[in-house]
């Protein structure tokens, strides 16, 4: 159903824009990211709504797709399998953030790995990205970038004395991209530079 919304509006675009059709893949490759982050991020947010917990969830997927943005990490063969995946994962967080909330040195230890396996591997060139050599390396600087702001921002807020959960569901983000790399990685979802 995405994909044939994706496919009617990509269409439309190159009729009525006088678009080249060289760049049709490109605008359905777009447009299909962009919806089908819109709609988990929507899902997501409502899991939110319900759960009490909107402003956690909130910094959350604002921290994930941030940092995801710039490390690549493991990507599912389907939309659907994407987005149920995507959802569990929020439920697993909540019911691990639940059981833990309070032990801080857990997660401080678990923010501590995330972001070694971050800051070691940078990005991931994942097929659908196709980074040139000069991209990665763009890539893997932004990524350290971004990572340094979000630990910075996760300190700041628990020296602020923010609520417990918010500073949990943020470290959680990171540790959630670590774990997507690291499942690129194993799964062997990746561009090697030297076969290229």
């Amino acid at each position: 159903m995405v994909e044939r919304f994706v496919n009617r509006l990509t269409d439309r675009i190159i009729a009525e824009n006088n678009v080249s059709e060289d760049m049709r893949e490109w605008y359905i490759y777009s447009f299909l990211h962009i919806v089908e982050t819109s709609i988990s991020t929507i899902t997501l947010l409502l899991v939110g709504l319900i759960t009490g917990r909107m402003i956690p969830v909130g910094l959350l997927c604002l921290f994930f797709i941030a940092l995801r943005s710039k490390t690549g990490g493991f990507h599912c063969e389907k939309f659907l399998t994407c987005y149920l995946g995507t959802v569990l994962c929020v439920v697993a967080i909540e019911i691990v953030e639940t059981l833990l909330r309070e032990n801080t040195v857990a997660f401080y230890s678990l923010l501590g790995v995330a972001m070694l396996i971050v800051f070691y591997l940078g990005t991931v060139n994942h097929p659908n990205m196709d980074l040139s050599t000069d991209e990665l390396i763009k890539s893997k600087r932004l990524a350290r970038i971004i990572l340094a702001i979000e630990a910075g921002l996760i300190i700041f807020m628990d020296y602020i004395g923010a609520e417990r959960v918010i500073v949990n569901y943020m470290i959680m983000a990171v540790a959630l991209c670590a774990i997507m790399m690291l499942t690129a990685k194993i799964k062997k979802q990746e561009v090697i530079q030297y076969e290229r």
